[in-house]
């Protein structure tokens, strides 16, 4: 079944592992509100281990996050 609107394929790193995904939360205010971050994306690499050197991650902010959104419509 399709998590967050993706097909399964896009919800795994290039070596078939599962990606991690966490939605950030925090106070808003007007003044931070764009660089907060949104949520995060994090592969644990080909070993699917945390904490190793092989793993990555990115965060996306909120005004990334609207960027993106607001070109896809």
């Amino acid at each position: 079944m399709p998590v967050l609107g993706l097909p399964g394929t896009e919800l795994n790193n290039p070596w078939g592992k599962p990606m991690q995904y966490a939605i950030a939360t925090a106070t808003i205010t007007p003044a931070t509100v764009l660089n907060l971050t949104a949520f995060t994306l994090t592969s644990w690499g080909p070993d699917g281990a945390a904490g190793n050197g092989d793993d990555i991650g990115v965060a996306v902010s909120v005004g990334e996050f609207q960027t993106i959104v607001s070109k896809s419509r």
